[in-house]
Formats: structure tokens, C-alpha cells, sequence
């Protein structure tokens, strides 16, 4: 019997008909005698698509075995022809995404958040280069155009572009400096359509914010101070000022067709406007008072305005808007130390970094509130009281009263589970703290809480179910004080690090965590949210969905259901902490060459020795994307679930159906096993430098553990498909998923000849695959 088909053939027809234009590029850039073989790979790998990992094995194994005798220019070609498809398969999906909203009217709830505030970070997952996003940005307008106007208007184009693409970089081959993150992250964020999309959304009520970390990320990255903490806030504001350039042009324009000696005063003050704007570009000492000026002079002048026109014109409620959005004319960044860095600078004889930046912020705010250039003091790693006490020590020391909020990020399982305690503490010992979170910003109270070091740590479900009781625990205890909790949730665009969609992540959340909606955007995924204004209205319309059809939960889970997460916890930190394990990941995995990668400017280790805790969370969770094993998500729950009795697994199927965190993982559990590939795992570990009995041992345990993890899956759920939820998502992997192997082998070749810029390819050309570097 034929499967159901649950993707729109308008998709299936764009696809088809670009990725036929990428042969004749391939052909035409490579020779014919690529294509072909490129071709023949294309339809062996088809072959094997939803194969058991036993034929999958043998297959790739042989073809591994062709892929030694290429030379390097040869397997650059293969490695390039099946990445840039995968991108184009992604290009595709994003321009029928944006075909679909672009007819959608927009409506909004009557109940609101008091506001969704997205924080752009430069964490390293995003593997692609500037000249490929570039060029994709292009080919993907043209394949929307295509799905209004047919294709035979846009073949030539796109094949255009498809040959140059084919000529570039796939991956970054250099390092990119805090400063090239912070203009690729400008580039998509204050684009003018996502501004004048912001501008929307506030004039209608939905309060959403822009914030970032890039340049004020000081932890754990040797590059970040006070200079880059400028640069940043200065390419924001360069930005920012060129939109409020053009809409005053916009009402100039307008003014023109009017008789010039009636509305000469007007034409002078928009002339004075643009003129205060135009030194204001670079932020120096006392820009503070510089922006508390403008804000007084266009605000006069819109006052003007309406009272001689008696209506305001869209341009100057758009600039209204903007000013409104951002305060000091810049995207605000908020500043993030490690606490017992924070600690060696009240110390210190000399400044740190840390110390300088918030005397740095002193300086360029004087004038106005410094809460408008930086938002909040992260410290991460908080364990204890003092931690939190020691940041407000640094920041009494520069500002000589609490001037912007310290944030403690409780990222680990001691932090999580001593939130109570330790934010007790510090409010016992601090009550001005209390009154000026009262008097200066509300009686919000911000608490960050990490997904990626926490699951490192213990694994996705035990993760999730400690941070769901987090929420909880820290929402009753501010209130006592009277202080209403804002949840800040540093995760990426992988499951791995509390990813997935909007409606699975926020299903278990309280709903104070939903009122105010704060979350990282990280990487890659700046590009995917925000491309496209379609895309990114879409994200907020999913957030004041899942407001109005919140169902608030009690945090307490089920003495079973916490017994089997020990049970997982145990059986995962058993293995991440084993020695021969750790020589796994260092020679079966891309681990040893991460520092070799160009994906961010933040070093991907904490040193060269391999252990458990040196690797930083997000390398960790590129190594399992990039080997089609999503390691951290799964293991332990087959196992677990095995040694549990009959009466234990009966009270969690019954949960299942009333446990919002248990049913979120699950879905999350069923969309990471539906991407595992263990026959492409298993190439690994045969072409690694391992004795062979560990091989057959790991690939052994996966092989059982997968197993069991499955049989779990299908009697909690009672589910046969693993995204029954989503079956047009499984049939795009299941498309998509045998397309990635042929990059898989590129790699292994990449690892096994040390060749540094066809690894950098292979790792962006998985990411692509895979939608999502980790």
C-alpha cells in the first residue's frame, strides 16, 4: 500500500524543479563526468532511504571504500553538490512557508503578554558563510517568486546563482572576530522589513524585543571587553539611525508637495532631525545626554505635526515606534561573566574585562538610564548566594547603586535544585535589592535558566523535568517578596538544548513564564526566524497563541516517573563519565578537530584534554548531530523503561496523557528518533582509530539501547509513526535523511586525511541536513 502523501505538491514541484536546475549547474561547473557520478550516488542513497542500519552499513562502507581512492578535489565536489542541495531543499521549504503567510490575515488575541523579548546570541552554531547566506537569500526570493509567477520566467536566474553558488566557500575558513557576529545578526534583525514588522506588531498592542549578547558575552571568551561591548552597541545604532533616516525622508516627500513657504517650520525641523541623527552615529562618553535630546526634539516635532495636520503620518508613528522599541537608539545587550570570574574582579588589583565594560557603560550613559544600552548583568554558573552578592557587589563598586538587573543563570543541576535556597538567601540579605526591583523595574525579578549544561550533564528528559520544578519553585518563592518572576530560557535551535517548537517548549512552562516570553535565539536559527517577516510574525503569532491556550500545571510529577529520570540520569552519566567512552567521542567523532572549525568566535574547548567537563555544551552537541546519533536526547530511557515493573510503567502511561513535560519530551524523543541513522554511526566507529573490540561493544550498546528506547516510545504513546503529531515533518526526514550519508563519508575521509577546509564543508553540509549544526 502506497504512503499517504503529507507534503503540498506545490512544494514536491519546487523542489524537484530547483534541485534539476542544481545538475545542470553541477554539470556545467564540474563536467559531466561529476554529474554523473554525483547522480549515481543520489540514486544509491535513495535506495537505501528507511533501510535497516545493517544494509545501510554495507552500502556506505562500500562506497567509503570509492571515496579513498578520489583525490581532494574530487570529493570537495561530491561533498559540495549533496550540501548545497540540502540547503536548497531548506530554501524551499522556507519559501513555501513564506508563500503560505503571505495571505494570511493577522489577528491578535484580546489577552497579550506584557512582552516577547528575543536575545541574539553568536553562540558558534552556524556553520554557513557569509557568501553562501548571502547568495541563498537571493535564490530563495527568486524560488517564492516562482510559486506566484511558475518557473520558466525565473530558470535562467536561478541556474545563474546555483554556478556561482557551486564557486564559493560552503563553510566559513575564517574565524569570524565578535564583530563580524555582531553584523551578521544586524543583518537579519534590523533588516527594514523585520523593523517595520516590529513597528507593527507594537502599534498593535504586542510588545516584542530586540536584545542581544553579542559583544557582552564576556563568558568563557577571551575576545569579548569593553571595546567589542561598544562596537556592538555602535553597529546597532548605525542601523537603527539609517531606518529613522529614511522615514523622516518619507514624511519630508510627502511635505514637498505642498506649498513650501506654509510649511517651511516643518521642513527645518525634520532637516534639524536628520542633522542630530547624523551625530549621534558613533556612540562616545555622555551619549546618553545626546539621546535624551532627540527623544525631546522628536517628540516635539510629532507633536507638531499632529496638531497642524490633525493626524499623524504612518511614517512618524513608525519612528514613534521605534524610539519606543529603542530607547537609546541601539539594540540593548546584556553583559554575562562566569561568578567566579565576577569574584576575581572585586579582587582584583586591576580591572577586568568585566569591571571595565560596566565603567564603559557608566561613561556612554551618562545623561539617560543605563538599562537602555544594557539590560542585565548575566552571572553564570551561580551556585550559591554569593555568587549573585558578588555581582552586585562589582556593580555597587562602579555605579554606586544598583543601576541594571543582576541575573543569576542557574544552568546546572545544583543550581536548579537550590534555586529556592540561594535566591532566598541573597533577597534575606539584600532587601534593597527587593525595593529597587519594585520601584525601578515593575516588581519583575529576571532568572535565566540553560538547557544545553544542563542536559549535558544529565540528559534531555532529566534536564527538562529539573528545570520544570525550577519554574515552579522560583515563581513561589518571589512571590513572597512580591516580585513577579521573569524567565529568561537560553536554548538553541536543538532538542538537545531545549529546542523544538514553540508549542512544545512552552507547553510545560508556567504561564508567568509565557506572560513575559524571553528565550535566546542562537546561531543558525537567526537566520531561519527572522529571513523573512512572514516567518518571523509567524513565531510571535505562535507565542500569543500559546498564551491564550495555556493550561497552568502543578510542577509535581509522580514518584515513578522521578524514579525512572534517576534511573535515566544514572544510566547516562554512567556512560558520559566512562574513560573508554570519552575515547569514543575523541576518535570516532569530530571532537578532536573542533578548534579547527570557523563557526564562532568563542573557542569550542575549555582545554585539549578530553573529559566530560572541559568540552563546552554546544561542541558536545555538534559531535552526535554530526554522527546521526542525538546522543544526550535518548540514551538511558530504553533501559531505564526495561527495569521498571509493569505497575511503575503503568503510572506513567497514565501520566503521559496528564504530564506536560512528559509529553513534550516525548514528542521531542519521537522527532530525534525518527533522525537517527545508526548504520552511519557504525561507519564511524569502524573507520576510527578504536581497538575493534570497542567498536563492536559501542556499536552494540546503541544498537540494544536504541532498541529498548523505541519500545518505550510506542507504549507510553501508544503511537506506531514517531511523528504522528507532525507526518508531513517525518516524510521530509525520511526524504532528506539518506541525502546526508554521502556528507557523512566526506567527513570520515576529511577526518581520516586531516584536511581541514573539506571537514569545515562536511560539518556545514550535515547542518544543512540535519537543520542544525547543535
Amino acid at each position: 500500500m502506497k504512503a499517504k502523501n503529507n507534503i503540498s505538491s506545490d512544494l514536491q514541484n519546487l523542489v524537484s524543479w530547483s534541485v534539476a536546475s542544481l545538475g545542470q549547474a553541477i554539470e556545467l561547473e564540474y563536467g559531466k563526468k561529476v554529474f554523473q557520478r554525483v547522480e549515481k550516488i543520489r540514486k544509491q542513497m535513495k535506495s537505501i532511504r528507511k533501510k535497516n542500519p545493517d544494509i545501510v552499513y554495507d552500502v556506505l562502507k562500500n562506497e567509503l571504500a570509492k571515496l579513498k581512492k578520489y583525490n581532494t578535489k574530487e570529493i570537495n565536489e561530491i561533498c559540495s553538490s549533496f550540501s548545497l542541495m540540502l540547503e536548497l531543499i531548506n530554501r524551499c521549504e522556507s519559501a513555501y512557508r513564506t508563500f503560505k503567510l503571505d495571505n494570511k490575515e493577522y489577528s491578535f488575541p484580546k489577552q497579550k503578554p506584557y512582552g516577547i523579548i528575543f536575545v541574539l546570541t553568536a553562540h558558534p552554531t552556524e556553520a554557513r558563510s557569509p557568501e553562501l547566506l548571502g547568495l541563498f537569500e537571493n535564490i530563495q526570493r527568486i524560488l517564492k517568486s516562482v510559486l506566484y509567477e511558475g518557473q520558466v520566467k525565473y530558470e535562467e536566474e536561478l541556474l545563474h546563482y546555483l554556478v556561482l553558488a557551486l564557486k564559493i566557500s560552503l563553510a566559513r575558513n575564517t574565524k569570524p572576530t565578535v564583530s563580524d557576529e555582531a553584523k551578521n545578526i544586524y543583518s537579519f534583525i534590523l533588516q527594514d522589513s523585520i523593523l517595520n514588522s516590529l513597528g507593527f506588531l507594537v502599534e498593535n498592542g504586542v510588545n516584542v524585543s530586540l536584545r542581544t549578547w553579542v559583544g557582552g558575552d564576556k563568558d568563557g571568551h577571551p575576545g569579548v571587553n569593553e571595546v567589542t561591548m561598544l562596537e556592538s552597541l555602535s553597529q546597532s545604532r548605525e542601523r537603527i539611525i539609517n531606518f529613522l533616516d529614511m522615514k523622516l525622508t518619507g514624511v519630508e516627500e510627502k511635505i514637498l508637495y505642498l506649498p513650501e513657504n506654509k510649511y517651511s517650520k516643518i521642513l527645518e525641523q525634520i532637516a534639524f532631525l536628520k542633522f542630530q541623527l547624523s551625530s549621534m552615529r558613533h556612540i562616545k562618553s555622555a551619549d546618553g545626554k545626546k539621546v535624551e535630546k532627540f527623544r525631546k526634539l522628536i517628540k516635539k516635532f510629532i507633536d507638531d505635526y499632529e496638531k497642524t495636520f490633525k493626524i499623524l503620518s504612518p511614517e512618524l508613528r513608525r519612528i514613534e515606534s521605534m524610539i519606543w522599541l529603542f530607547p537609546a537608539l541601539v539594540v540593548a545587550l546584556e553583559v554575562r561573566e562566569d561568578s567566579s570570574v565576577v569574584k576575581e574582579a572585586l579582587e582584583s588589583s586591576s580591572q577586568l574585562a568585566i569591571h571595565r565594560m560596566l565603567v564603559k557603560l557608566k561613561d556612554i550613559s551618562k545623561g539617560y538610564d543605563s538599562k537602555w544600552y544594557i539590560r542585565g548583568f548575566v552571572m553564570s554558573m551561580v551556585e550559591s548566594a554569593t555568587d549573585l552578592e558578588n555581582g552586585l557587589k562589582l556593580e555597587l563598586k562602579v555605579f554606586k547603586k544598583l543601576q541594571i538587573p543582576v541575573v543569576p543563570l542557574f544552568e546546572n543541576q545544583l543550581a536548579l535544585t537550590q534555586a529556592k535556597k540561594i535566591l532566598t538567601d541573597f533577597l534575606n540579605s539584600y532587601p534593597e535589592v527587593v525595593k529597587t526591583h519594585h520601584e525601578k523595574w515593575g516588581g519583575r525579578f529576571e532568572m535565566m535558566v540553560g538547557y544545553s549544561d544542563s542536559s549535558k550533564e544529565n540528559g534531555v528528559l532529566s534536564s527538562r523535568l529539573m528545570i520544570s520544578t525550577a519554574l515552579k519553585t522560583m515563581e513561589s518563592t518571589l512571590k513572597k517578596y512580591k516580585l513577579t518572576p521573569v524567565f529568561f530560557h537560553g536554548s538553541g535551535g536543538s532538542i538537545e538544548r531545549g529546542g523544538g517548537s514553540i508549542k512544545e517548549q512552552t507547553s510545560w512552562w508556567p504561564k508567568s513564564a509565557i506572560m513575559t516570553y524571553k528565550a535566546t535565539v542562537q546561531g543558525e536559527m537567526v537566520a531561519r526566524n527572522f529571513g523573512t517577516p512572514q516567518i518571523f510574525q509567524k513565531q510571535v503569532s505562535v507565542i500569543l497563541d500559546q498564551l491564550t491556550s495555556h493550561n497552568s500545571q502543578s510542577a509535581k510529577h509522580s514518584p515513578e516517573l522521578l524514579e525512572f529520570t534517576s534511573r535515566v540520569r544514572d544510566k547516562y552519566s554512567a556512560q558520559i563519565q566512562d574513560d573508554e567512552f570519552l575515547q569514543v567521542i575523541e576518535f570516532a567523532t569530530p571532537y578532536s578537530f573542533l578548534h579547527h572549525l570557523k563557526i564562532g568566535s568563542r573557542p569550542a574547548k575549555r582545554s585539549t584534554k578530553t573529559s566530560h567537563t572541559n568540552l563546552r555544551a554546544i561542541p558536545w552537541i555538534l559531535c552526535w548531530t554530526q554522527t546521526r546519533t542525538l546522543f544526550p536526547t535518548w540514551w538511558g530511557t530504553g533501559s531505564a523503561w526495561k527495569s521498571m515493573s509493569q505497575k511503575q510503567k503503568d503510572v506513567i502511561q497514565n501520566e503521559y496523557q496528564s504530564n506536560n513535560v512528559l509529553s513534550s519530551y516525548m514528542k521531542a524523543l519521537g522527532f530525534t528518533l525518527a533522525k537517527i541513522e545508526l548504520g552511519v554511526w557504525r561507519v564511524y566507529l569502524e573507520n576510527s582509530k578504536l581497538p575493534q573490540s570497542t567498536k563492536d561493544k559501542i556499536f552494540k550498546e546503541f544498537k540494544n539501547e536504541f532498541k529498548l528506547t523505541k519500545k518505550f516510545f510506542h507504549e507510553v504513546t501508544g503511537e506506531k509513526q514517531f511523528l504522528w503529531f507532525r507526518p508531513w515533518l517525518q516524510q521530509s526526514i525520511d526524504l532528506r535523511s539518506s541525502m546526508i550519508h554521502p556528507i557523512n563519508l566526506c567527513q570520515m575521509e576529511a577526518l581520516r586525511r586531516e584536511d581541514i577546509d573539506l571537514l569545515r564543508m562536511s560539518v556545514t553540509g550535515v547542518a544543512c541536513g540535519m537543520l542544525t549544526t547543535g
